[in-house]
């Protein structure tokens, strides 16, 4: 027997219940008039993450958020820009009466195929960037990484730049021997000592 440092797997469960690796129905080009459209979906999905992990997401108690699809969400230091939070402010303020805008990239989450758990999981990602100061007014909350320590809890290394995270942060291991060895050369050490006086 060996030891191994590998996280155990996480049981892949949405919020809404049914199948996590179902394929997720994101809206067609066809659809969009303009570059974004009123995500629904979204909005449900969120309600239900917020009753679920209510901790986490506190400050979606105090703002309004909008939830929407974008056509193409462009790509980042050469990644795909999969999902973003937006602080409502200055002019857009003006016409728009939520305080932040979660828009997720139906594009790039089309050509990933995604699935149902990647797209909650996107989702919970962007809406952990919702946050108030000390003042009660409203914030981006920077990454802890690129990520979140409640995302890797939830969700797993779902994505490359989680899963180089999460290996940087497991624990190393506690024995260079398997459990079983190890345990025997601690009993025979500890057979070796001789009580204090």
């Amino acid at each position: 027997m060996t030891m191994t440092t590998e996280a155990p797997p996480r049981p892949r469960q949405l919020v809404n219940g049914g199948d996590p690796d179902a394929p997720y129905f994101l809206p067609l080009d066809e659809l969009f008039n303009g570059a974004y459209f009123a995500a629904s979906d979204l909005d449900g999905m969120a309600t239900a993450l917020l009753e679920a992990y209510e901790l986490d997401l506190q400050p979606h108690r105090t703002f309004d958020v909008a939830y929407l699809w974008k056509q193409k969400g462009g790509t980042r230091d050469g990644k795909a820009v999969l999902g973003k939070c937006v602080l409502v402010r200055g002019l857009l303020a003006h016409f728009c009466p939520a305080r932040f805008i979660i828009w997720l990239a139906a594009d790039h989450l089309r050509d990933a195929k995604a699935s149902r758990y990647l797209v909650e999981a996107i989702l919970y990602h962007e809406m952990l960037h919702v946050g108030e100061d000390e003042d009660g007014e409203p914030v981006l909350i920077p990454h802890e990484f690129t990520g979140f320590a409640a995302e890797l809890r939830r969700y797993g290394a779902y994505t490359h730049d989680l899963r180089v995270a999460h290996q940087a942060f497991e624990q190393m291991p506690l024995f260079e021997l398997d459990p079983l060895t190890a345990a025997r050369e601690l009993r025979v050490e500890l057979d070796n000592l001789t009580p204090d006086a």
